[in-house]
């Protein structure tokens, strides 16, 4: 019997990571619509974004990963921003208040982004946890999804000739 209950625990434990993937889009598909109002009330959209290359980053405050590539975030942005590059951060958080005190403290300068609340809209995305993040291309196709900053560095500097 206990044997059974110890191989029972250890198989529900190699299901679940399995269940709680992401399911990212395919590359040269279509970007879903993302809308919604940053902190301040204005408009936020990746169709305004058309025209440049936009990374996309899912987020929620509560999540240490998340904050822990903020700086990655930040060096991208010093670094592309001239080029026809912009971030999009799009939080899954539930509640705006700590959502909006991040980014209104400038929290690893989150708030040089685009930034906005999910609203179940990271769905289309197939976004399950966070972090997740997409590059979309200036013609708002998915270049590709990354949660590998190596990837995602090497594919910037592709693009940009670097």
């Amino acid at each position: 019997m206990k044997k059974i209950f110890i191989i029972l625990f250890l198989s529900v434990f190699a299901v679940l990571p399995m269940m709680a993937q992401n399911k990212a889009l395919p590359s040269g598909t279509d970007a879903p619509a993302l809308v919604g109002k940053d902190t301040k009330g204005n408009d936020v959209s990746l169709d305004a974004l058309k025209g440049k290359y936009v990374l996309i980053d899912f987020w929620a405050t509560w999540c240490k990963p998340c904050r822990a590539g903020f700086p990655h975030l930040k060096g991208l942005y010093e670094k592309y921003s001239g080029k026809d590059f912009d971030i999009l951060m799009v939080s899954v958080d539930e509640d705006q208040e700590p959502w909006a005190a991040l980014i209104d403290r400038g929290y690893q300068g989150i708030d040089k982004y685009k930034n906005l609340l999910a609203n179940g809209q990271e769905e289309a995305y197939g976004v399950v946890m966070v972090p997740m993040r997409y590059l979309i291309a200036p013609d708002g196709k998915i270049v590709s999804a990354y949660d590998d900053e190596q990837q995602l560095d090497a594919k910037l500097a592709e693009i940009f000739g670097e």
